[in-house]
């Protein structure tokens, strides 16, 4: 009862938006957009550990465009679209190619993810993904989860959750509690074979490029210092 009464709750706060979540999932960008075929690809698992709050659709892409998601220390205008209704089509339109958008079957109208629920999610490549995505409004308003996956760690990682501070009016994003949600990763035997003979020197390239950017974007360790 007390997860029904939740899902009537979320209908109601993001009702206003639910047809245009449904648009874009159908015609999201497929996962190849993050990579090439040649570089070989990977299973991101997502299950929401949170004790009764749901999550909206969740959007995937590389990390180098973390500065179309942070600004400073709050987030983009796009990011703030999808933060406070759930619906991530500003921000992937923002992103282009490399941003695409997967979503639970849960609640009315069947696009959130529930306590206890997994999506899998593929992805091309080996460079490193950001996943962020709405917290369904039902006891907070402007709170989001986010992380990075390195996929070539194989390790479980856990998504962070954050505060926007849109409802307090301090617009300065804050770190609130880490669990909200477990990601694994799974490589496909024959992509594992690929990859190992893939050359180091991609990933050193990739890494270098993303330390360019630090100056640019918001890593997770610096929005928790500043917490």
């Amino acid at each position: 009862m007390k997860l029904k009464r939740l899902l009537n709750m979320i209908t109601t706060s993001i009702s206003a938006v639910i047809l245009t979540v449904i648009a874009l999932a159908a015609t999201a960008m497929p996962a190849q957009a993050l990579g090439h075929k040649h570089e070989g690809g990977y299973i991101l698992t997502i299950t929401n550990t949170m004790d009764d709050e749901l999550l909206a659709p969740i959007l995937v892409t590389r990390t180098k465009h973390d500065r179309e998601i942070f600004e400073h220390h709050y987030v983009t205008p796009e990011a703030e679209v999808q933060i406070l209704t759930g619906d991530p089509g500003d921000l992937a339109e923002r992103i282009g190619k490399n941003a695409i958008v997967r979503h639970g079957s849960d609640g009315p109208p069947g696009v959130l993810l529930a306590p206890g629920k997994s999506i899998e999610i593929p992805v091309s490549g080996r460079a490193a993904v950001r996943l962020i995505a709405m917290v369904a409004p039902t006891e907070f308003p402007d709170h989001f989860v986010t992380a990075v996956i390195n996929p070539r760690a194989e390790l479980p990682v856990m998504m962070d959750r954050y505060d926007i501070g849109h409802n307090e009016g301090t617009k300065t994003t804050k770190f609130v509690s880490s669990a909200a949600a477990m990601i694994s990763v799974r490589i496909d035997k024959d992509d594992k074979m690929q990859d190992d003979m893939m050359d180091d020197d991609k990933m050193k390239d990739d890494m270098m490029k993303d330390d360019m950017m630090k100056d640019d974007m918001m890593d997770d360790d610096k929005m928790k210092d500043d917490s």
